[in-house]
């Protein structure tokens, strides 16, 4: 009796390429980005293999190769974003502040939790991200998955919202903005 071979399935070609590769994946990823980094690294990596699953290389050792590129770059993603957290966590802990507008000047100001709820959520993620995540406009555009001119715009809105508010607040309280 023949058996007909049976065509694997993607998902079971991509368990079977990540049970071989992800160890030593997980150990180059380690030394660069350093063991408490390194899963979230790792399933960036594989993430993006899956997504990209159609484009991979055919053979065995290109295909390595690309998956090993690819956790390269994540390292360097998971290495800005390191920094970025770190320079904003200097900046505060410094005293100095993350932005050089009136916005940034009041964060720390309780009124201002207030104000964010009453933000729309689009304009309170953008300023979120980039006041506090510490993103660029640009790095916060592509989390929320919009273009960096509405990124901007989102920002500008927000910032001219809380500065209303704060400024019709110093006005009940009789202080002149």
């Amino acid at each position: 009796m023949l058996l007909e071979a049976v065509p694997s399935s993607p998902a079971a070609e991509f368990e079977a390429l990540f049970r071989a590769v992800a160890p030593g994946v997980r150990r180059f990823v380690a030394r660069t980005v350093g063991p408490d980094a390194a899963d979230d690294v790792v399933n960036e990596t594989f993430a993006t293999v899956w997504r990209r699953w159609s484009e991979l290389p055919c053979d065995e050792g290109m295909r390595r190769a690309w998956i090993y590129k690819t956790a390269h770059y994540e390292c360097g993603h998971a290495l800005r974003s390191r920094g970025r957290r770190q320079r904003t966590a200097d900046r505060v802990a410094a005293g100095r502040h993350v932005l050089p507008d009136e916005t940034e000047r009041v964060l720390g100001d309780d009124r201002v939790t207030r104000l964010l709820a009453d933000l729309p959520a689009t304009d309170r993620d953008a300023l979120e991200l980039v006041v506090w995540g510490g993103l660029t406009p640009s790095e916060a555009a592509f989390a929320l998955g919009c273009s960096p001119t509405a990124m901007r715009a989102r920002l500008m809105r927000a910032r001219r919202r809380v500065e209303k508010a704060l400024g019709d607040e110093q006005v009940r309280q009789g202080v002149r903005p």
